[in-house]
């Protein structure tokens, strides 16, 4: 059979394609798919790319498998050119597509069954067909999460990490590396999209001030992040760990599930606990349980093998995470369609929680000192290196 070609959204998906993706993932006992409709939905939240719920008809003398699904989720790449070229270059398409092929089955976090995932670089375009979970709902980012979620979730999550954490496996992975030219290309970005972030975020002065400032040290924070590529301690991150990703259990039987793995990469736990953190939760819950949480997260830890990780470590790494919101914020806001009253709605929540967690953290100190800090991180390291132990001794 010839390569199924990747459907640039919805429309483009025949009873004939439809019946050659799920013959290589479903047994369909001789019947055939003969009808698919669609509609599109999350619309004004997919801001990623386009989602779509499509039925499926089958017929054929011996009926379908119990397995052969009569509704399923199609993700397709962006509709919207600078969201589309953002994923694109990021790598964000090709790694939801990688992570379910290789990774979703035994990842450590409950996913929803993947029938077919395909990405096209030279064509921008992407499709994944998943198992359609409703009736249940993803949580609301806007409203934020309680803390009886919050808990749930930082346990999960803790669980996850300590499952992959400094996993050699890892770093071999080619659609986890960090290409040539990222860090040129995300500045590219941040100075592009800098005066419409600031127009956006007109109304939280003190993220202007540490937008500002972070452009002045982001070429060398993001070569020290693409130089400790594959250095422990590292885990799987989910890359993008926020309420609207997640399936939450609310009444006995439910499951748990967890969506949107396009930010899927190795990288420090601490990345996902703090975006979690800071963006899913209200200002008053996060301040008045962040210190439980990260508590919990690196007992869980620990609890399951991760005893090399101190907690006064996990505390730093929070902190400096944390700064890893300004770029991000700036590259996402201009570049994501946030134009939909839903997305207008997220945004204002984000600032507002944004702006309020990095001065609690007191990022502009941190960024201020970042230089030194960077440096004498180099030389802590480079002291502690077999060779120095050795020149010592």
């Amino acid at each position: 059979m010839t390569e199924l070609p990747v459907p640039a959204g919805p429309a483009d998906v025949t009873v004939e394609w439809m019946n050659d993706a799920l013959g290589s993932s479903v047994s369909l006992n001789g019947a055939q798919v003969v009808s698919v409709e669609w509609e599109q939905i999350a619309v004004g939240e997919g801001f990623a790319g386009q989602l779509a719920r499509i039925e499926i008809d089958y017929a054929g003398s011996s009926g379908t498998s119990a397995d052969a699904p009569s509704s399923l989720i199609g993700k397709f790449a962006s509709a919207h050119a600078e969201t589309r070229e953002l994923l694109a270059m990021a790598g964000g398409y090709e790694r939801e597509v990688r992570f379910y092929s290789d990774l979703a089955a035994d990842c450590g976090l409950p996913t929803p069954r993947c029938y077919h995932a395909a990405y096209d670089a030279a064509a921008g375009t992407c499709v994944i067909l998943l198992e359609d979970l409703s009736p249940a709902e993803t949580g609301d980012q806007v409203a934020g999460a309680t803390i009886e979620e919050s808990r749930f979730v930082v346990a999960e999550l803790a669980r996850f990490h300590a499952r992959w954490w400094n996993d050699e496996s890892l770093p071999s992975r080619d659609w986890m590396r960090p290409s040539a030219d990222l860090g040129e290309q995300i500045i590219t970005l941040f100075e592009t999209g800098l005066p419409a972030f600031e127009e956006l975020a007109a109304d939280y002065p003190r993220i202007g001030v540490l937008v500002r400032r972070a452009g002045k040290v982001l070429p060398m924070l993001i070569g020290e992040l693409v130089e400790r590529f594959g250095k422990p301690p590292y885990t799987l991150v989910h890359g993008d760990m926020r309420l609207d990703n997640l399936f939450l259990p609310v009444a006995e039987g439910d499951r748990f599930t967890v969506i949107d793995w396009q930010g899927a990469t190795l990288g420090a736990g601490a990345a996902d606990l703090s975006y979690w953190l800071a963006l899913s939760l209200t200002v008053e819950v996060r301040r008045a349980h962040e210190d439980e949480l990260l508590r919990l997260y690196h007992a869980t830890l620990v609890e399951h093998g991760v005893t090399d990780y101190k907690f006064s470590q996990l505390k730093r790494d929070y902190a400096g995470t944390l700064l890893a919101l300004i770029p991000f914020a700036v590259v996402a806001a201009t570049s994501l369609d946030l134009t939909s009253e839903r997305g207008q709605a997220l945004a204002s929540a984000v600032f507002t929680r944004m702006d309020e967690a990095l001065a609690d953290h007191k990022a502009g100190r941190l960024l201020l000192i970042a230089p030194w800090a960077l440096r004498a991180s180099k030389v802590r390291d480079a002291l502690s290196s077999p060779f120095a132990r050795r020149s010592r001794a």
